[in-house]
């Protein structure tokens, strides 16, 4: 779970008793998700995306958004890539074996606020205050796929 305490709280999955509490982030944390090998992403409101070995309880900054990061996304199909987006207006994929930014997408002047991957991990949606949702090809993220709307007030969530 994540928290406006700073931290990420992890508990066991069979009996939902708490384990322990990852802190690394300096302000509340936004977002968890994670990967199909067991790392965790999380985001927050200090504009990093952290990447958890929660075995040791530390984690990796990935820095390179200008403000809040809303959501974190790992990809399906491979497990060392993570989107995130911001209120920076930016949706941003990470490597985490390369520990960096591999693409900054603009999203114009819209803050984003969630992303997520299909299952099959050949589309990255996003969406946001605008109340559109963007679908993305991730292997080449430049490029738009869509726009779509239906909503007349942001949008919190996709799947």
């Amino acid at each position: 779970t994540c928290s406006w305490d700073n931290s990420v709280a992890l508990s066991f999955s069979d009996s939902g008793k708490f384990a322990t509490n990852l802190l690394g982030h300096r302000n509340p944390v936004t977002s968890a998700d994670f990967s199909i090998t067991g790392q965790l992403a999380t985001s927050s409101w200090d504009k990093t995306v952290r990447i958890w070995d929660v075995n040791k309880g530390v984690s990796c900054p990935m820095t390179g958004h200008l403000d809040v990061v809303w959501c974190v996304a790992y990809c399906p199909t491979n497990p060392n890539v993570v989107a995130s987006v911001s209120r920076d207006c930016t949706t941003c994929l990470w490597d985490t074996r390369m520990g960096g930014r591999v693409a900054t997408l603009s999203d114009g002047t819209a803050k984003m606020n969630c992303v997520t991957f299909s299952r099959d991990g050949v589309k990255l949606a996003t969406a946001g205050a605008r109340s559109n949702i963007t679908l993305r090809d991730p292997a080449n993220p430049g490029q738009h796929l869509t726009h779509t709307s239906g909503h007349r007030g942001k949008i919190n969530s996709v799947s």
